[in-house]
């Protein structure tokens, strides 16, 4: 396993061991020297998403102080995946960072809390697996409209294909003042 951080504090990529031979592949995403290298004692919930070609879901995170640090992985297809600095206190705030992942590369993405996350399907059949460091509070759920965002700017000319809940989502700076 090899450990990277990327250009957002505390965002890792992790390029787990991919094990190939003629009858398949195997890779270890959660162990206990992932999550001591996170600083994640548990990841008590496990989610998979599927998306169609063309689908955008985010910005969302958890608010705190019921926040979900990820662990992000491509099972199948691709994405173009999306981290957005939301701390107000941070020197980065508003910043982003974007990777694509995709399947067979063993790469995986892990998110503190402090910030939201979004993907775009880049193949039909898209398969991520979140591994979550705190059970869902629906109450807390979050999402930020991505035009607000400097996430907007790398999406310029998609038309991205948006749930009704994101369609619905609120700007950066309306978070950023707690209006919701």
């Amino acid at each position: 396993m090899e450990i990277e951080e990327l250009s957002l504090p505390g965002v890792l990529l992790i390029k787990l061991e991919l094990h190939t031979d003629k009858r398949g592949s195997f890779i270890e995403l959660l162990s206990p020297a992932i999550c001591e290298a996170v600083g994640v004692a548990l990841f008590p919930q496990v989610n998979i998403s599927e998306s169609s070609e063309g689908v955008f879901r985010g910005m969302h995170l958890q608010a705190e102080p019921f926040g979900q640090a990820k662990l992000v992985q491509c099972l199948s297809g691709a994405v173009l995946d999306f981290v957005v600095d939301v701390s107000p206190s941070s020197k980065t705030q508003g910043n982003h960072l974007e990777i694509e992942l995709r399947e067979g590369t063993g790469y995986a993405i892990f998110i503190p809390s402090r910030y939201a996350h979004g993907f775009l399907a880049k193949q039909d059949s898209t398969r991520l697996l979140y591994a979550v460091s705190a059970p869902r509070k629906p109450s807390h759920e979050v999402s930020i409209d991505f035009s607000t965002t400097s996430v907007a700017k790398s999406l310029y000319g998609s038309d991205p294909i948006l749930s009704e809940k994101d369609q619905r989502a609120m700007s950066l700076s309306d978070y950023l003042e707690g209006n919701w």
